[in-house]
């Protein structure tokens, strides 16, 4: 029986190996290879074990609690009239955090209502999971958090299986695991209340899937097909650049015929899209409520140096407070030699994979990469926008990367004749500098409290502390249907003795409580200051001054 290069059997494969054999891969392996499963198995459970811990340490940001607010079944406008309510009485942490937490007054019809009225582009199907999740395990910042990580973890099983169906090749298989272990973009969402880790496993899984279907050819795997699709969708709409990636696929490897596998293929992308039509009727009727933040006028080389920036983050990161930043300047020359090298040596694995693949697995890896930035950078480039900076948004193509460096990364692995001692020897030392990097990336991310991931919230332990100092503080903020829900995040970092006065309408006259010796404002608009500054019977010291938000004191 043939064996493929770790002792796999590769008969249950119809097709023959790929271009592995065609290099010398499956040769019996050498005393310097034959213990790299057991390493990077070793390195697949430590990249685990780092997304489970310090998973409580990290603030707590405002993303997560506005997804937090959804899963507790809460909608913006109850929330605001809740604060107008409150009509400016002072309220504990605690009474703001309510909206946090589950209880029997919302169920799960409450959730999807909310969803589908204010945040369509979000299906429920992650927030429902989420729920469910805390009500058999209880709730806390971990107990949200483990939920990610748990579904992080289907992306190593079904990221082997893919590369087994890709290239027909184990050793493909572990070295993308190992990869994508130490990649700290992973590693960053995983650790996070949101569905992006969820999504991620779901386009390794759907990748796997079609494959299968396509080489089998059975009723089972087309409707595992369709199913895993329209649970992606019901995950993330996203989802839908990938199904269209497999038919761009399928169209290219034989462009103009209507073959057996294109047609079983449209016959799953359409069932999957009836299965999700329910919730795209929600998604049109309510799109107006889509976020417009993308909308912004970047130049073309701040696009370009930010698409370099998020290449690197999927091998190392170091950027701690700061990954947008679309000004161009005078380059760190280190910084500068660092990208430079990171592009040559992925356009050199490009290069390889397009020598010494075969036709399928190029197409396949191609259109992966490809069409989903293409489809985010086109408006970006002609219309304005950062929509193809946002690194979760590509995770598509970031899969594609990361097979495409798998693949290069198992040919230095074997003796080859069209490449020298050196050339392998330096491809390995690669490997393990790629390697150390990432989990040194993953180390210092999981150990850190903030990442560039938080957002603005990023600067509220600087202001927490500032407020904590103080005994019995007074923390004014502004909380409406459409702003103010940094204060949510705010509010964890938060003594219990803090006080706080939301107020529904930011330029409502000012009405403070006698008993607080130290009343701050948090995150006041500028046309706001400049109206307090005007009035006589308030004087404003600014107590904290950052890049996203502001601190004021009311003395």
């Amino acid at each position: 029986m043939r064996q493929d290069d770790w002792g796999i059997p590769q008969n249950r494969y119809k097709r023959q190996p790929l271009a592995l054999s065609a290099i010398g891969l499956t040769a019996t392996a050498n005393r310097g290879v034959r213990y790299l499963p057991l390493c990077l198995a070793g390195i697949i459970i430590l990249g685990v074990w780092l997304r489970f811990s310090n998973l409580e340490e990290k603030i707590y940001w405002v993303d997560e609690a506005i997804n937090m607010r959804y899963t507790a079944g809460y909608t913006e406008t109850e929330l605001a009239n809740q604060v107008r309510a409150w009509d400016g009485q002072p309220i504990s942490v605690d009474q703001l955090q309510a909206y946090q937490r589950l209880d029997s007054t919302k169920n799960a019809a409450d959730v999807v209502r909310a969803l589908a009225i204010e945040e369509p582009q979000s299906p429920p199907l992650y927030y429902l999971a989420l729920r469910k999740w805390i009500q058999i395990w209880g709730d806390s910042i971990a107990i949200r958090r483990n939920l990610s990580v748990l579904l992080s973890l289907f992306a190593f099983p079904s990221i082997f299986w893919l590369c087994r169906e890709l290239f027909s090749s184990a050793t493909v298989g572990w070295l993308a695991m190992a990869l994508l272990a130490t990649s700290p973009f992973h590693l960053l969402y995983a650790q996070e209340v949101r569905y992006y880790s969820a999504w991620a496993s779901l386009v390794v899984l759907s990748c796997a899937v079609f494959l299968w279907a396509l080489r089998t050819q059975t009723p089972a795997a087309w409707i595992s097909y369709t199913v895993t699709l329209a649970i992606g969708l019901y995950t993330c709409p996203l989802t839908g650049l990938t199904t269209i990636s497999h038919g761009l696929y399928l169209f290219l490897l034989k462009p103009f015929r209507l073959t057996k596998q294109l047609y079983h293929y449209l016959l799953a992308a359409a069932s999957s899209i009836v299965l999700f039509s329910p919730w795209l009727v929600y998604l049109f009727q309510n799109s107006h409520k889509i976020s417009d933040w993308r909308q912004l006028d970047v130049p073309l080389l701040g696009l370009i140096k930010t698409w370099i920036v998020c290449l690197e983050i999927l091998f190392w990161d170091f950027h701690q407070q700061d990954l947008w930043n679309f000004t161009v300047i005078q380059p760190n020359w280190l910084d500068y030699i660092i990208k430079v090298l990171l592009l040559f040596w992925l356009g050199g694995a490009l290069i390889f994979l397009i020598k010494h693949a075969q036709k399928s697995t190029q197409l396949f890896i191609m259109t992966l990469v490809i069409l989903p930035w293409a489809v985010l950078a086109a408006p970006d480039i002609f219309s304005g926008g950062i929509r193809s900076t946002i690194p979760r948004y590509l995770i598509p193509s970031y899969l594609g990367i990361h097979l495409t460096v798998a693949f290069w990364l198992s040919a230095q692995l074997r003796p080859s004749p069209i490449a020298s001692r050196w050339a392998r020897a330096g491809g390995r030392a690669i490997l393990v500098l790629v390697l150390s990097i990432g989990l040194l990336s993953c180390f210092v991310t999981s150990r850190s409290e903030i990442w560039w991931n938080k957002g603005k919230s990023i600067e509220n332990p600087e202001v927490a502390q500032l407020i904590n100092q103080i005994n019995q503080p007074l923390v004014i903020s502004w909380l409406t249907e459409t702003s103010g829900n940094n204060i949510f995040a705010l509010s964890y970092l938060l003594s219990p003795d803090v006080r706080l006065q939301l107020m529904a309408d930011e330029f409502a006259a000012l009405t403070i409580p006698g008993e607080f010796e130290r009343v701050f404002l948090f995150e006041p608009s500028d046309k706001l200051l400049n109206q307090l500054k005007n009035q006589s019977s308030f004087e404003l010291a600014a107590a904290y001054q950052g890049r996203h938000l502001s601190l004021w004191e009311i003395r």
